[in-house]
């Protein structure tokens, strides 16, 4: 889950950011990286941790992975003043 430590650490560099330029540099950089990465699997493996897990610590990890990417893509959208800034993904 590198993923998710990555999102972290860009998570706790903008919350240390010395100004709002570096803050929302950092923030581009979190939205650029759950774009490429992040956005691309989390919710196939959610749904197949839904279908095929047998233990609903599973399933429920699934569904966390879910609500946690739209938060974070919700949140980043507003703080960056940008609610386009996801339009190209694949739905």
């Amino acid at each position: 889950m590198r993923d998710l430590q990555y999102l972290y650490f860009l998570s706790f560099s903008a919350l240390k950011a010395e100004d709002e330029a570096k803050f929302n540099e950092i923030l581009r950089k979190k939205a650029e990286f759950i774009a490429a990465h992040p956005s691309q699997w989390f919710c196939k493996f959610a749904a197949r941790c839904d279908e095929y897990a047998n233990l609903d610590a599973w399933k429920s990890f699934g569904s966390f992975l879910n609500l946690y990417l739209n938060s974070e893509m919700d949140a980043l959208k507003k703080a960056l003043k940008d609610p386009e800034i996801f339009k190209n993904l694949k739905e």
